[in-house]
Parts: structure tokens; C-alpha cells; sequence
């Protein structure tokens, strides 16, 4: 029963999210479903909800993820994603490296709807090398979410850091032979024609700009490196290290005499505009189905029938991380409901390499889902067809996730 319990589970979160359900809600239901058929009653199910929102883990990723998701909004409130941007196009003349860039640093900044918003970016100066439409699809979706394998404010790495009870750097250190793997082979095979760069920038005059522009763009990126300063070189918990982002990102380029209204403004519209609330929603519904089908005793049972079915742990990770990615079309939720099920399977003294596993094949099957809202708006803008986008991202995407087996078959 406890099998059938957490199919059905799965079966009304999958039913849901094709409906365009939020996902939340889609968690929400899933949990109650697999809890009442395990035997919780009305009264335990309660009782786990006011559990979830007591956790400290749970508390803790609301606030990271809250305060990283206002991030973007705050950078576009004041400017500084304007002025990044336009440092770039003056410090690179590289069309090609360009092209790269500019939706990973967008990735970075976790802007909602930011493969839109890269998309324009990047029409320049893919235009100037004359890629196609597939190419350029290709380009905006896998640079602005290839960034997310060793970037420690991705939610993803977050949440599975807590879940797992593991560092993120540990993580971040097998995603990284990962991340070469797509990134080294993708240039060559996203940028495959015969056209030559072209700089229409004066050498000397680039050369007298160039101090300006790292400037401008190290400026326009603070309260980004401020984060990451505090977190990694002083140590500082990144649910107190994101105020610090946040704060000094409220203060840039105020203008005009009323500055410290202005500042406080700011502060008030990143809590009410900024902030993507449902996100929130969503850590809090993957905390509940964790402890749910924890505490009904299903996940011990599957675990079970999954070691003594004979299929290969690598296999079960890759497919079932492929199918969740590509369901949810959200990395953060296949992770949320994979994990629970996987902890008791991953070994304890090589954790982390199974761990960057299950990333990557919920990445894979996330990044070329159908309901993955930066796929479709990009495909959209540029006016491709899905299996030409396709034939770009299989490569880059196979090899990463054969890296990934690597590291734990040779036990790197």
C-alpha cells in the first residue's frame, strides 16, 4: 500500500502541473494524498504543517530564496543591470564570448523571466556572427542556466545542501568537472560556422576604457559579490549574508535630494514587487511533502523495493532525475521530491558525487521541458522549433551527465 501511496502521490503532482497548477499546490495535494493513504489522519497531517513551518531549515531557505529571488527586481530597479550590461559591450569584443556571457551573468542574478530578458541582450551580437534562430535559442538557454552548477546562490544547491546535510561547496566541487563538460564543447558546437569576429572597437580607445568598465561593471554587480563575500570569505550565513546584498543594492545610484526616503522606498517595493512569493510557496510545499512522506513510512518501503530490484543506482538517479526535471519543468521541485527517496539509497561515505548525479539529470530533463517558462519564451522569441533546439542542447547535455556517472564509477 505504502508503493501504491507514493505513485498516487506523484500521479495527482503530475495531473496538477499539467493543468498549470502552481506547484506548490501541486506538492500540497501530493502529500495529503500519499499521507491519507498511508494511514495519517486529519489531525497528524495538521500537525506536520505547523511542524514544516516551526523547522529552522525551512525558515532558513524562505529567507535565502526570498531574498535572492528580489534580487533581479532590485538590480533592474536601480539601474544596475542597465549599466552591467552596457559595460560588457564595451569590455568584450569577442562577439562569440559576448553572446556567452551576457545570459550568464543574467542567470546569476536570478531575474524572473530573465531568458527573456537576455534573449534582446544577445540578438546583437549573435546577429553580428550570423547565427541562426536554433543557435541563438540554444545560446540564451543553456549559458544562462550552465552558470547554476557552481553558482552557490542557486536555489537548487541551496535546498539540496540542507536536505542532504552536506556543504554546498562539496556539491559545487563535483558540479564543477560537470559544468566543463557542457561548457567546453557547447562553444564549439553552439558557434559552428565559419565566421570571423568582428571588433568595431578602436584598440587604443578600448585600452583607456577598459578601467572604467571593469569598474562600472564590479560596481554594478556589488551587491551580488557583497553576498558572496560575506558568505564565503567571513563565514556569515547566507540567511543573514543575502541582507547584505540587499541593503547595499537599495543604496546604489540614488539621485536627488530626498535619499534616505528614496532608500526606504526601494526597501519597501523590493518586499512588495520584488520578492517572488511563490517561491516561497514552494520551498514550503517541498518541506511538507519531505516530512509527510518521511513520517508515513513509504519512503523506507520504496527505498527498499528499489535496492533489492537490481536496477543500478546510477540508472534509477538518471531516470527518474530526467522524467521529475522534465514533468515539474522546474529543477528545485524534481529535486524537492526525489530527494527524500534517494537519501536512504545514496551511501553515506561518497554522498556528494550521487548528489551532483541527481542535479544534473533533474537539470537535463528541466532544461528542455515543456513547461520550463525560459525554453518556451525563448524558443518564442526567437522563432525556432523545439527539435532544432533540441539538436544543440542533446551533446552538451549527454556529456555532462556522463561526467557525472564518471565521478562516481572511477570514484573521483
Amino acid at each position: 500500500m505504502n508503493i501504491l501511496a507514493i505513485v498516487l502521490g506523484f500521479t495527482i503532482i503530475i495531473i496538477l502541473n499539467s493543468k498549470k497548477v502552481n506547484m506548490s499546490i501541486c506538492l500540497l495535494a501530493g502529500a495529503i494524498t500519499t499521507g491519507f493513504l498511508t494511514g495519517l489522519n486529519i489531525r497528524e497531517m495538521t500537525y506536520y504543517i505547523l511542524q514544516t513551518i516551526k523547522d529552522p531549515m525551512t525558515v532558513r531557505l524562505m529567507i535565502i530564496i526570498a531574498v535572492i529571488s528580489g534580487l533581479g527586481y532590485l538590480l533592474q530597479e536601480n539601474n544596475d543591470l542597465e549599466k552591467m550590461i552596457d559595460s560588457l559591450y564595451k569590455l568584450i569584443s569577442n562577439y562569440k564570448i559576448l553572446t556567452v556571457t551576457i545570459p550568464a551573468i543574467i542567470g546569476t542574478l536570478a531575474v524572473p523571466g530573465g531568458a527573456i530578458l537576455s534573449a534582446p541582450m544577445i540578438k546583437k551580437s549573435a546577429n553580428k556572427i550570423n547565427l541562426s534562430g536554433a543557435q541563438k535559442a540554444s545560446i540564451n538557454i543553456f549559458y544562462r542556466h550552465i552558470i547554476f552548477f557552481v553558482y552557490p546562490l542557486f536555489n537548487a544547491i541551496i535546498m539540496s545542501a540542507e536536505l542532504f546535510s552536506v556543504s554546498k561547496y562539496a556539491i559545487i566541487k563535483y558540479n564543477f568537472f560537470i559544468f566543463l563538460a557542457g561548457l567546453i564543447p557547447s562553444y564549439f558546437i553552439f558557434f559552428n560556422h565559419k565566421n570571423n569576429n568582428v571588433s568595431n572597437n578602436n584598440i587604443d580607445k578600448k585600452i583607456n576604457k577598459n578601467k572604467a568598465n571593469i569598474i562600472a561593471f564590479i560596481s554594478s554587480f556589488s551587491p551580488v559579490l557583497t553576498i558572496l563575500l560575506l558568505a564565503i570569505v567571513f563565514k556569515i550565513p547566507f540567511q543573514y549574508a543575502v541582507f547584505g546584498g540587499l541593503l547595499i543594492g537599495a543604496g546604489r545610484n540614488l539621485k536627488g535630494d530626498k535619499k534616505v526616503f528614496l532608500y526606504w522606498q526601494r526597501i519597501k517595493k523590493f518586499f512588495t514587487e520584488g520578492i517572488n512569493y511563490s517561491l516561497i510557496a514552494l520551498i514550503f510545499g517541498i518541506m511538507y511533502f519531505k516530512l509527510v512522506i518521511e513520517n508515513s513510512g513509504a519512503v523506507e518501503v520504496v527505498a527498499d523495493r528499489l535496492a533489492a530490484s537490481g536496477i543500478p543506482l546510477i540508472f534509477m538517479i538518471v531516470a527518474m532525475g530526467i522524467t521529475s526535471g522534465y514533468i515539474t519543468g522546474l529543477n528545485i521541485a524534481a529535486l524537492g521530491v526525489l530527494i527524500p527517496i534517494f537519501i536512504p539509497l545514496f551511501p553515506e561515505d561518497n554522498i556528494v558525487p550521487y548528489i551532483s548525479l541527481l542535479f544534473t539529470s533533474s537539470f537535463a530533463g528541466y532544461l528542455i521541458s515543456p513547461l520550463h517558462m525560459c525554453f518556451i519564451l525563448t524558443k518564442e522569441y526567437f522563432n525556432t522549433k523545439v527539435l532544432s533546439t533540441y539538436k544543440y542542447l542533446i551533446i552538451p547535455l549527454a556529456l555532462m551527465l556522463l561526467t557525472g556517472i564518471l565521478q562516481i564509477v572511477l570514484k573521483f
